[in-house]
């Protein structure tokens, strides 16, 4: 009796954290939500706590997101993406390692809102739901690319990966290094391959090439996303380094 017990106490835990990533959310409920999946006792292949912040609109297509993502598959990967993201050649790879650095994400609603992460929080903003391939807008796969560039940001166990100060050169249309108290100085690049925006191009640029069951518009999202990390790279030898390594598809 006592061995059926602790079974069926065993197989309730499983399939509660089973169910994490299938639950429905009532409108209003100001209440944290976990989606997790493949669950045993303590440990998940991942798990993202969506703080009491978030709204359902919001929570709803993060999970369609988190399943999207989810099921990615490559073909083969780049030196660069398996020193980041290992071996596997599955999106679940992705997920692990944001899930890693990231506890607990939340909804930034304020004035001038903007995706930001810090030591293991990330914070995401209004438009971040949106899901349309049109370029003021946001898709699956560039909500997924976000996720990766703020979980970076967000590492407890790492640095942080802080951006540098730059600003654009009018002429060449490229950034540059540039002083805080320079005039049109931004906090917003990378000079490091392993830096938010290096890290993002790579996984972008290994699924524009490799994916084996990505839609045409999926793939186009992914070379935008990984263009836009590249732009934000101040150092010529990074850049080099990085298309090296994995250069993106002719369109």
């Amino acid at each position: 009796m006592l061995r059926l017990s602790l079974i069926t106490a065993l197989m309730s835990i499983f399939l509660t954290c089973q169910s994490h990533a299938d639950l429905g959310y009532a409108e209003g409920v100001n209440s944290p939500l976990t989606l997790s999946s493949n669950c045993w006792l303590s440990w998940c292949d991942f798990s993202f706590l969506l703080n009491h912040t978030t709204p359902t609109t919001f929570r709803n297509k993060f999970q369609t997101m988190i399943g999207r993502a989810k099921d990615i598959e490559l073909s083969e990967s780049s030196k660069l993406y398996k020193a980041h993201f290992g071996d596997s050649l599955t999106g679940l790879s992705l997920l692990q390692w944001i899930s890693y650095r990231i506890s607990e994400i939340g909804y930034n609603a304020d004035e001038n809102p903007k995706a930001y992460g810090q030591v293991d929080r990330m914070w995401l903003p209004p438009d971040y739901m949106v899901f349309t391939s049109m370029a003021e807008k946001i898709s699956k796969t560039m909500m997924f690319a976000v996720l990766l560039h703020e979980a970076r940001h967000g590492g407890v166990n790492e640095s942080g990966f802080s951006h540098n100060y730059c600003k654009k050169n009018e002429e060449s249309g490229e950034y540059e290094v540039s002083k805080a108290s320079d005039t049109g100085s931004i906090l917003a690049c990378d000079i490091s391959y392993d830096g938010a925006f290096g890290v993002t191009y790579t996984a972008m640029c290994n699924i524009a090439n490799f994916c084996l069951n990505c839609a045409t518009d999926e793939t186009e999202d992914a070379i935008e996303a990984a263009r836009k990390s590249m732009i934000l790279i101040t150092s010529g030898s990074t850049r080099a380094m990085l298309r090296r390594d994995c250069n993106l598809p002719i369109r």
